[in-house]
């Protein structure tokens, strides 16, 4: 469900901003859903995303 969430911002993005802004944004979605399934194969862990 948050990598759902996440392609639709990427597209967002992709689509409404511009240049630098646009690039940030989408290299930070793809780090995400590289490394959210690897943070979540422990049963305790807590994310924090900012």
């Amino acid at each position: 469900m948050i990598i759902e969430e996440l392609l639709l911002v990427k597209e967002w993005a992709i689509k409404n901003l511009k240049d630098e802004q646009r690039d940030k944004i989408v290299e930070r979605i793809e780090v995400l859903r590289e490394k959210l399934p690897l943070a979540f194969q422990r049963q305790d862990v807590i994310v924090f995303i900012g």
